[in-house]
């Protein structure tokens, strides 16, 4: 089976991205982390295969994760918002995203979190094309492990709000 890899970096202040196709692509991207601190967004199911696949195995120990970010269903506001409290202070080069639509989803509205001076998810709802208001840059790679919702390939993050019953989109 065919792996996929997306990844989305920053080149002459345009972000880029490359999509990777072929056999063992998930395995060679272990190599773009190397020398780098890395926030895993992934659901805790996919932690678990991840820990005990013999290609990730080797990369976990020897990696800088420095944190897990953990994804259930849906992006939800309220709970995306207490995770990142959490992670705030942390610094970390890149994320890594494995899952699903609400996976990527979800890195997705942490890398504009972080690229926009950390404030408020809030703020950013409703607005288009967000600017990089910070010094660093993160880079995203996003290793889709369903098929559907082609969130890999936009540049779009959903958003559930269940407290006042709306979905909202990040661009």
């Amino acid at each position: 089976m065919d792996d996929w890899l997306f990844s989305f970096n920053k080149i002459n202040g345009l972000t880029d991205v490359k999509i990777y196709f072929g056999h063992g692509k998930r395995k060679d991207s272990l190599e773009l982390f190397k020398n780098k601190s890395v926030l895993l967004v992934c659901s805790q199911r996919m932690e678990n295969l991840l820990r005990n696949d013999a290609k990730f195995k080797d990369f976990f120990k020897q990696s800088r994760f420095i944190e897990i970010f953990y994804v259930n269903n849906y992006p939800e506001l309220s709970k995306i918002e207490k995770g990142l409290k959490e992670i705030k202070q942390i610094d970390f080069d890149s994320i890594l995203a494995i899952g699903g639509g609400s996976v990527i989803d979800t890195a997705k509205i942490i890398k504009a979190f972080f690229n926009n001076e950390r404030k408020s998810i809030r703020n950013l709802i409703g607005k288009k094309n967000i600017i990089n208001k910070s010094k660093k840059f993160l880079e995203l790679i996003a290793i889709p492990s369903t098929a559907g919702t082609g969130s890999e390939v936009t540049p779009y993050a959903t958003l559930w709000d269940f407290e006042e019953n709306k979905k909202y989109s990040i661009s």
